[in-house]
């Protein structure tokens, strides 16, 4: 049991940071709080968008599927831990941002291959730099979507085997099978439901009692005429 609620807490953790990443700008930001909501971060970055790099310096924009949250050693600008996205647009709208704003158009890279990667990595050659973690609340969609894609299709599963017995079917000349399930009475007809069937009971014990006390009425009607009658026999005979 210990064992099942530490590996409950350590599922709750994980999907409890699912959908954050971690991100880091070359320019400082007046955030300081541990989680920032995407939207919040796109706002503030489509303000200082138009000023964010020196004249003459090219914004490069790194997102990476696996980033560590780590801090970057001796390094100025802004490092946030947790960035809360809502969804893929939040990710999206962080360029979005820099567009609207009229900025010059950052040159963007993707980077999904699997490993885990340190911001340090991209910042070497590039003064301008934003470094944004994508969350892995997509691959956690895709596999849920697929789980109940999965379960539907084992519900439906018998249907599908009774499907070939009506493709099946002889061709012209000869009557149609039909692939209505065989029912029974419940199914079909739902007149012996479980009211009904309550009702009946009732009814039967009602007629039971009733026959009880009549026939415990008769008996002692009939005790009473017996004794009567013994009572005129001593008299007649006095």
């Amino acid at each position: 049991m210990k064992i099942l609620a530490g590996l409950a807490v350590c599922t709750g953790a994980a999907w409890a940071f699912s959908d954050t990443a971690s991100f880091y700008s070359s320019r400082e930001l007046d955030t300081s709080h541990h989680v920032v909501p995407g939207k919040d971060l796109s706002l503030e970055l489509g303000q200082i968008a138009p000023s964010f790099c020196a004249d003459g310096d090219k914004l490069h924009i790194y997102r990476v599927s696996n980033l560590a949250r780590v801090a970057p050693a001796q390094v100025g600008g802004t490092f946030i831990k947790n960035v809360h996205y809502k969804g893929v647009d939040d990710i999206e709208s962080v360029v979005d941002s820099f567009f609207a704003a009229g900025a010059s158009e950052p040159v963007i890279y993707d980077i999904e291959d699997g490993q885990r990667h340190l911001i340090e990595e991209f910042l070497t050659s590039n003064s301008c730099v934003i470094v944004q973690g994508k969350p892995t609340f997509s691959k956690i969609e895709t596999q849920k979507r697929e789980e109940v894609e999965e379960h539907e299709g084992n519900e439906d599963q018998p249907e599908a085997v009774d499907a070939p017995e009506a493709v099946g079917a002889p061709d012209e000349g000869d009557a149609p099978k039909s692939s209505k399930k065989k029912s029974n009475l419940f199914r079909e007809y739902q007149f012996f439901t479980p009211g009904v069937w309550s009702a009946l009971i009732v009814s039967l014990f009602l007629v039971f009692v009733s026959s009880t006390a009549i026939g415990w009425i008769t008996s002692i009607q009939t005790s009473y005429h017996a004794f009567e009658k013994q009572i005129d026999y001593e008299k007649k005979t006095e």
